[in-house]
C-alpha cells in the first residue's frame, strides 16, 4: 500500500485522529486515560507532528520534540493496529529522520518501551543508561546521531 508521509496539521482533522491513534495504540491498553486540554494542544504546537497517510486517513504517527540545538526526543510513536508488522513503522521514522536531519537535527533520543527496544536497536539506536520506569511500564533510553 502507497502511503504519504507528511508533517501533519497541528488543528483540524490531522489533529484529531492523530490523538485517537495515540489513545488507542500507547494509553487505553495501560488503561491511561487521556483528556485533551487546551493547554496541551499548545504545548505541543512546537513540535513536529508527522504521519503516514493513506489518502486523508492517519495510519501511523510520531512526534519529535526539539530539545537543544540540533536535539530532538521522539515520542509517541503509534501504528494503526490493523496495519502493524507491515514496515510501517519502520518507513515512518525513517521518513522523520531524514525531515529532521533536513530541519537541521544532528541526535535524537527516544524512550522505548521494552517490547519496542528490538525495533530502534535494528534503526541504529543505542541504549542509554538503565531501565526505568514510565507510565507503569519498563522503558530504556535510547539515543541515535543522525549523519550523511
Amino acid at each position: 500500500m502507497p502511503l504519504t508521509f507528511r508533517r501533519l496539521q497541528t488543528s483540524g482533522t490531522d489533529l484529531q485522529q492523530e490523538y485517537h491513534l495515540r489513545d488507542t495504540i500507547l494509553r487505553i491498553p495501560l488503561g491511561l486515560v487521556f483528556h485533551l486540554t487546551p493547554e496541551q494542544i499548545r504545548d505541543e504546537e512546537s513540535d513536529f507532528h508527522f504521519g503516514l497517510f493513506d489518502g486523508d486517513n492517519l495510519c501511523a504517527c510520531v512526534i519529535a520534540t526539539p530539545y537543544g540545538p540540533g536535539q530532538y526526543k521522539i515520542r509517541q510513536m503509534a501504528v494503526r493496529e490493523d496495519l502493524q508488522q507491515q514496515g510501517l513503522g519502520r518507513q515512518l521514522m525513517l521518513q522523520t529522520e531524514q525531515a529532521l536531519r533536513d530541519a537541521g537535527a544532528n541526535e535524537l533520543t527516544l524512550h522505548a518501551r521494552d517490547i519496542a527496544t528490538g525495533f530502534y536497536e535494528k534503526l541504529g539506536y543505542l541504549a542509554v543508561g538503565d531501565w526505568f520506569t514510565e507510565v507503569g511500564i519498563p522503558h530504556l533510553k535510547m539515543c541515535k546521531a543522525l549523519t550523511d
